[in-house]
């Protein structure tokens, strides 16, 4: 099996990211942070490097147990330069062997050059104008959307059904393509009043891998209101609870 997902992780690919920590809690005005947004460059990751320097700063004085002098202003951005210059993703399978070979784009490299803006390929902006503002696939509010994210293997569809990347294109055109009935999916079929999308909520609607995975080459959603975030940010999981708990009694030490 081919791990074909490429989202951020803790500590690589971070200019996909549209929150900060799997529950959102480095990108929200609970912590200090603020939410991650479209904003037209040069200031496009204006929000994304302050909350990454803010969660230095809370890795330093949590996990280190640090007074809070140091990261320093100038460390903070060493930190994040770091980071943001890292790009992962699977270059080689057992079976299938190189993923850069015969004409596909597997690897790290082309992660590197993949146009990314904040609410790209949205599909809850196609659905839903008024969410995940400006949405849009090649430029920013164009209105399009594709079920389409993962296109690295498409040269390997052609290759005879036995071969190992056959089967890695199947499984690339599964991703894209299978129907999929999405229900009791929080934050999507709920009632907008328990951070659902609209009024009344939407009992089921059929989609694709690529209705929350929605970044094209990556996977991530490319907007803060996927599920997981959207809810973290009005209800603060039980993690980011402790987090802002102990975040208080350091605040507190003399």
């Amino acid at each position: 099996m081919i791990s074909q997902y490429r989202r951020p992780l803790p500590a690589t690919n971070l200019r996909f990211m549209s929150t900060v920590m799997f529950d959102g809690r480095e990108s929200s005005p609970l912590t200090g942070t603020q939410q991650i947004t479209y904003v037209q460059p040069p200031h496009n990751l204006d929000n994304l490097i302050f909350d990454l320097k803010h969660q230095s700063v809370d890795a330093m004085t949590g996990h280190a147990q640090g007074d809070g002098s140091r990261p320093t202003p100038t460390e903070q951005q060493q930190i994040v330069n770091f980071e943001m210059a890292l790009s992962t993703a699977e270059i080689i399978d057992n079976l299938a062997g190189r993923l850069e070979a015969h004409g596909a784009a597997g690897g790290p490299v082309p992660l590197t050059t993949q146009p990314f803006f904040v609410s790209i390929n949205s599909s809850v902006h196609f659905l839903l104008p008024q969410f995940e503002q400006p949405g849009g696939l090649v430029t920013p509010g164009d209105g399009q959307f594709t079920p389409a994210i993962f296109n690295p293997f498409g040269a390997w569809a052609s290759l005879p059904g036995s071969s190992p990347r056959a089967a890695v294109a199947r499984g690339q055109a599964i991703f894209n393509s299978k129907p999929i009935n999405i229900a009791g999916v929080a934050g999507i079929n709920d009632d907008a009043s328990a951070g659902g999308l609209v009024s009344g909520g939407i009992s089921s609607l059929t989609g694709t891998c690529g209705t929350c995975h929605d970044t094209p080459n990556v996977g991530n959603h490319s907007y803060a209101t996927c599920p997981a975030s959207r809810c973290a940010r009005q209800i603060p999981s039980p993690v980011g609870q402790r987090a802002l708990a102990r975040r208080r009694r350091t605040s507190a030490k003399p």
